[in-house]
Formats: C-alpha cells, structure tokens, sequence
C-alpha cells in the first residue's frame, strides 16, 4: 500500500516574483503576464492567484517554467528557483492541491433598491474614464441557487437592471495604482467542477442576502 509520503513528488519551478520585475524592469512586461501567476501558500504548496494582495505578507509569482530559453535569458536577473510538492492521481485530503482551484474575481457596480431602481455603488463611481476602460466590459450578475453562484453575462447593459450587477476583472493585469484603488471591494469566487462558484475562504458578498464562509 502506497503511503502519502510515497505518493508525494517535488519539482522545481522557475518563478519570477512581481516586485523583482518593478527592480529590475520598472515595470511588469506584458510577455511575463501571460504565464501563470500563483500565490505562495507554505513550503512546497502553492495555489492559482488572481493578483489580489490583500496583505504585505502575501507572495506571488509568475511561472515562467514553460518560457523560451530566449525569455528566461532576457529576464535571467529576476528568475529564481521554487521547490513545490505535488501527488499523483490519488491525492489525500490532509495534502494541499499544489495547483488549488480556479479563482474569478468580481467588483459590485450597482445594487438593486427596488425591481427597477438601481444605484451605482462603491469605487467604481470615482473612477476616471481611462480607468473603467483598462477595467474593461465583462458585465454579469450573480445568482444564487440552492446555495450555489452562478455568473450570468449581460450582454445588454438594460438586462442586468432588475439585479445586482458586477464587473468580472483580472487584477493580475491592473497597474499597482488601480488595483490599490478597487481591491478593497474586489470578492474573490471560486469555480466548482458542476461550473457553477463559490465564495473563496474569508469572502463576503453583498447581494439580495449576505453570503459569508468562514
């Protein structure tokens, strides 16, 4: 019988962590926004990030293991080398998922007073133009179904007027004065593998009813 220390397998990862590109670069080049961008969970654990920094302690990186030798020479100063652990095909439940789950990440734009009334609510109303542009058009609103939240595009701005509407963004592709501007009214969703979401560890959502895991 395999045991779970059998099961594990380490690799090493080439990672290059945001703060080094701003060093060294002054900027985070968009070829490096491509790869995958993870947060650091404990020794050997790692999980998918969205690009949230909720607190100074949080590190994340990019893996650019799968990079050209081209790419990875031109950024050679700011590589550096990560050992995760992973399981193979049977996982136990007392080891973390190396890779975790797929992350969305949502901001409220309006909230429903009545069937027909609505309010454009939070820090997106204090944004500039240029701002909602970078922020892009990838309106949804949530729903809920026996506990379960589902996104729904709205492809007409009309269509989202009698619920909660949200922007569904990628802060990993926000510049740092942007990102400092709406994080704090971002909410983290997790997918599930049926595809519908749930809230990730800690999140709230304010919406017809007040959603919270702890």
């Amino acid at each position: 019988m395999t045991n779970e220390h059998e099961q594990l397998t380490f690799r090493i990862l080439d990672v290059i962590q945001p703060e080094k590109l701003l060093i060294n670069e002054g900027c985070i080049p968009e070829e490096i926004t491509a790869f995958p961008l993870y947060e650091y969970v404990a020794d050997g654990v790692i999980k998918p990030s969205s690009g949230i920094k909720r607190n100074q302690d949080i590190i994340l990186f990019y893996d650019v293991s799968q990079a050209s030798e081209q790419l990875k020479e031109k950024y050679l100063k700011s590589i550096m080398e990560l050992e995760v652990r992973s399981t193979d095909i049977q996982q136990s439940p007392s080891i973390p998922s190396t890779l975790g789950e797929k992350t969305t990440t949502v901001l409220q734009l309006t909230k429903t007073y009545s069937t027909s009334i609505m309010g454009l609510t939070g820090c997106y109303s204090d944004l500039t133009k240029s701002e909602r542009a970078v922020l892009g058009c990838d309106f949804v609103t949530l729903e809920h179904t026996k506990g379960e939240i589902h996104l729904k595009p709205v492809i007409k701005l009309n269509e989202g007027y009698s619920k909660d509407m949200y922007l569904r963004v990628d802060p990993s592709l926000l510049n740092e004065t942007l990102l400092v501007k709406i994080s704090g009214e971002l909410t983290e969703l997790i997918q599930k593998s049926d595809g519908s979401y749930r809230l990730a560890q800690g999140e709230t959502l304010d919406s017809e009813k007040k959603y919270t895991i702890s």
